[in-house]
């Protein structure tokens, strides 16, 4: 079961390469820079850099590599404080019509909505984890939606759906399909995203306590959130509580789902639900399958 598999969100990037730069985000190890390499390979010569290696870091000011390029992958370029600018420069000054991908988590997603100097200049795509349609290799077609309700058959022998509910849908522990696996790279994406990704961004003293409610969200996924509850246990103000949780939708913990009502006012005043990106981590089945 370990392979690389195409992605739903291939063809759009391709058609739409011969127009604009695209912004490629979503959660950590959803697949970003594999998809980016996947698409790199229709074409003869490409360029890979990423902010994190020193002498791609080089390149990248320099505006260093292979000439004959068609397509650029800048991953974890927007690390670099003038990114937009010098991605605005590149993009400006093309010699000839190459293509540019650029991949990044959360940061991509926060940062690129400051300013509006890439205005006009690229489509954004959000990745996200594996679905059962995907596993299944469903076919995204947008037009058919308003006159076809979307359905999946949940008793086909070999949608994987028991797999996706037991191992997530991201694409390592998913692929590999090992228990132990599973949990190490569990472990390892909660400290990412609390102890790297949150830290980088957001100035906050009480990392403990972040990483607390993250443990105790798990448990509350599914129902209505009361806040009062979470103060209490992670002992800070309901405003605090409420920072918090949006900064983990941020950062691709969670996502929100608002109570819908014909009336607005009334699903304002309603407690939203909370889900988990990687709903493997849920014990109880029954909400797990919800997530």
């Amino acid at each position: 079961m370990n392979q690389k598999r195409d992605r739903y969100l291939h063809q759009f990037i391709t058609e739409d390469l011969d127009k604009k730069m695209v912004f490629l985000g979503g959660p950590r190890q959803v697949g970003k820079t594999t998809l980016s390499h996947m698409i790199s390979t229709e074409y003869i010569h490409s360029a890979y850099l990423n902010w994190d290696n020193r002498d791609h870091k080089k390149n990248i000011i320099d505006m260093q590599w292979n000439p004959e390029a068609e397509i650029i992958i800048f991953d974890e370029v927007h690390k670099y404080p003038l990114w937009k600018s010098h991605i605005k420069g590149i993009w400006d000054t093309r010699q000839h019509n190459e293509k540019i991908i650029i991949t990044g988590s959360a940061r991509l997603d926060i940062f690129r909505r400051g300013g509006d100097s890439l205005l006009g200049r690229y489509h954004y795509y959000r990745l996200h984890p594996f679905s059962v349609a995907e596993i299944n290799n469903r076919q995204y077609q947008v037009s058919e939606f308003p006159d076809k309700p979307f359905t999946l058959s949940f008793n086909k022998k070999g949608n994987h759906l028991e797999a996706l509910l037991q191992f997530g849908g991201f694409p390592e522990p998913f692929l590999a399909g090992d228990i132990r696996n599973h949990h190490r790279w569990c472990n390892e994406r909660f400290e990412r995203i609390f102890r790297e990704d949150i830290r980088d961004v957001e100035n906050i003293r009480s990392f403990s306590k972040i990483e607390l409610l993250g443990h105790l969200i798990i448990n509350r996924v599914g129902s209505p959130l009361s806040l009062s509850s979470l103060t209490t246990d992670v002992e800070v103000s309901i405003p605090t509580v409420k920072a918090w949780l949006e900064l983990l939708c941020r950062n691709y913990y969670l996502f929100k789902i608002p109570p819908y009502h014909k009336r607005l006012e009334r699903s304002l005043k309603k407690d939203a639900k909370y889900y988990l990106w990687d709903w493997s981590e849920i014990n109880d089945e029954g909400i797990r399958f919800e997530n």
